[in-house]
């Protein structure tokens, strides 16, 4: 008679870590720094547009959502401001 044959299966200890990406507070501190730096450089080449293309840019490599967000929010403010005239002679920016 054959013999018959068993199998083991071997046990996965399970692992709970962060998603891949995140991480702590140091992550956002250097996009911020870098958003920044960046934004200022390009303000020379792109004028008002150099701030609000870098915090998208930035948001968008280092897949940091709250970038995009908040450079898409000011790019709304400077074109909402040149159709609308709300933000005259501040670059479009709506100031408080």
């Amino acid at each position: 008679m054959a013999r018959t044959r068993t199998r083991y299966r071997t046990r996965v200890k399970r692992v709970y870590s962060r998603s891949r990406g995140g991480g702590g507070k140091a992550k956002q501190i250097i996009d911020g720094v870098l958003a920044g730096a960046v934004g200022s450089y390009a303000g020379n080449f792109l004028g008002g547009f150099g701030q609000p293309a870098a915090y998208i840019g930035i948001g968008w490599f280092r897949k940091n959502a709250t970038l995009s967000t908040l450079g898409g929010v000011q790019l709304g403010q400077m074109l909402g401001g040149m159709l609308g005239g709300g933000g005259s002679g501040n670059g479009g920016f709506f100031q408080s």
